[in-house]
């Protein structure tokens, strides 16, 4: 074994040979270990030499990650929050790879190149947003907009609006799962828009999207968007996506107005529901807030009606459904009889 390691790492041994075999052996051996010596120095000069400036970087701020875990010890504290902070740096890594390279090589672009440039790597999602969907804007339009583009990189069950933030910028995912509004956004989905409704900014979310997967969206600013669309050279551009901006806002109106009446529908009386939208919505005025309540009325009572009658719908339905499912089994258990009488004749 001595003479084996020695013969690998190519080291003296003091173990020689005596005869001309012997000699022959240990001149073959010496040359498959000068190969495989060879091979493992090659291997790791290769890897070193294959790591990019971005992967040092990465490895090094792992490195200096893990060294900040174990010196506050909250390796020991909690594990599940190094878990998260490793995994989320490892993700975040991955979803923004090359990125920072690309921004500091385009920095040195003139301001035309680098919009091409935002245009080619951004349009291709940047088209099928919803906002913009069905509307023929100029690639100069969304040159200025691919320019001011920004992401955010999220991970499982973190928090990506709060329900006390502010509306002030649109979310695109380009990879990953959220949940917003009960429903599950995929990559291509957006969130977010009732930004666009004003344009002071005002606006509390008044809900919350929370990660299912780790994810990266990518962010519009909406101070941005209506200061691209207030410049004189956007003008027909403008006119499009605020009447989609309209269109939207009136769409979500309606939605939240429904949603309004769902809820008061659940009470028991009519009473309570009108108490109930009218806590609600204690900001309209009193003429209005007496046809949105005989709006409630006609709703409530709707929706109580249909109830009922799908009440007694469905119980007609289960009782014919019952008794197929049973003339079913009756017709599988006599098939079952003649080929069970077959088989013993």
């Amino acid at each position: 074994l001595t003479w084996s390691a020695a013969e690998v790492l190519t080291v003296s041994s003091d173990i020689m040979p005596a005869t001309d075999a012997e000699r022959t052996f240990q001149v073959f051996v010496r040359l498959i270990a000068g190969f495989i010596y060879c091979y493992l120095i090659g291997a790791v000069c290769n890897i070193f030499a294959s790591m990019t400036k971005n992967k040092i970087a990465f490895y090094s701020n792992m490195d200096n990650l893990n060294s900040f875990l174990i010196s506050k010890d909250v390796v020991t504290l909690d594990l599940e929050l190094c878990g998260s902070l490793r995994m989320f740096y490892r993700y975040g890594h991955d979803f923004a790879s090359g990125t920072e390279e690309m921004k500091e090589v385009a920095e040195t672009f003139s301001p035309d190149l680098q919009g091409q440039l935002a245009y080619r790597v951004h349009s291709r999602w940047l088209q099928h947003v919803p906002l913009f969907m069905g509307t023929n804007l100029s690639h100069q339009f969304y040159i200025a907009l691919a320019r001011h583009l920004t992401t955010c990189i999220f991970a499982p069950l973190e928090h990506v609006i709060q329900s006390h933030d502010l509306a002030n910028c649109v979310y695109v995912i380009d990879r990953g799962l959220v949940m917003a509004h009960g429903i599950v956004k995929r990559p291509g989905d957006s969130f977010g828009e009732e930004c666009l409704w004003s344009a002071r900014g005002d606006i509390i979310r008044g809900y919350c999207v929370v990660g299912i997967t780790m994810g990266k969206a990518h962010v519009i600013n909406s101070n941005i968007l209506f200061s691209i669309l207030n410049q004189p050279l956007f003008r027909a551009e403008s006119q499009q996506v605020r009447k989609r901006i309209s269109y939207r806002k009136v769409q979500a109106l309606v939605i939240a107005f429904y949603r309004l009446l769902v809820q008061g529908s659940d009470e028991l009386t009519v009473l309570d529901g009108c108490a109930f939208v009218r806590e609600k919505l204690d900001f309209v005025e009193v003429d209005a807030m007496q046809r949105i309540l005989h709006i409630f009325r006609r709703f409530y009572q709707q929706v109580h009606q249909y109830d009922q009658v799908f009440n007694i719908v469905a119980s007609n339905q289960f009782v014919k459904f019952s008794n197929h499912v049973l003339r079913v089994f009756r017709i599988a258990a006599k098939f079952k009889k003649l080929i069970m009488r077959k088989r013993t004749n």
